[in-house]
This record gives C-alpha cells, structure tokens and sequence, in this order.
C-alpha cells in the first residue's frame, strides 16, 4: 500500500480510521502523550540512505506538536571504493548489526 501524500484524496480518512484501530486496539487512549513512526528508505539511483522519524507530541492541553527528523547518509562516501576489504568489512558489520537487532527483537517478543 502507497504511502499517504497530499495527492491521494482518502489521506485524511485513512489516517483517521488508523487512529480509530489503534485506539479500539487500546494501543493509543488519553495517557497517551507520544506517538513514534520511523522507517528507513534507500535510493539507489543516489545511493542515498534516509533515516525518517515521525512524531506527534499531545500536550495536556490538548495541543499537538509535530516533529520531523530526516538523516540522510550517502552510501559511497563510506567505502573508498567497490569492492574493497573496507566495503566488505563495513558490510559485514552492518549484518552482523541487523542480525543482532533483529534476534533481540524476536528475543523481546517471544517474552510477551
């Protein structure tokens, strides 16, 4: 499913309906003071990497404050060249990253 944008009409009822699941869900009720969506996103034809985070921040007055923070990193300023014992030590480590994360995560998870 596309991301919501300023050219799809059903945003607005869309995110709606969201905040009405997580709300039945219990996931979102009036103690509720910060919601976090972060996601990371890759261009290959730039070999750009972003980091986007999302937040919305419900004061006790009722207001809501939005944040964005995007960090982009360009992939090849990293590595010296393609293909080097430096390219692939860096990507070795980045999977060593992910694999750990990921089996913390599923360790989180499977003490619910």
């Amino acid at each position: 499913e596309p991301l919501p944008s300023a050219r799809s009409n059903m945003t607005l009822t869309k995110v709606k309906t969201r905040l009405d699941d997580l709300k039945a869900g219990l996931w979102v009720d009036e103690q509720t003071r910060v919601l976090f969506t972060e996601f990371t996103v890759y261009n290959i034809q730039t070999d750009l990497v972003a980091t986007v985070t999302l937040s919305l921040e419900m004061n006790a007055a009722g207001g809501i404050a939005p944040f964005i923070k995007v960090l982009p990193i360009k992939i090849g300023h990293l590595f010296p060249s393609e293909g080097s014992i430096t390219s692939m030590a860096a990507e070795g480590l980045i999977l060593l990253m992910v694999l750990a994360y990921t089996l913390q995560a599923l360790w989180d998870w499977r003490k619910l």
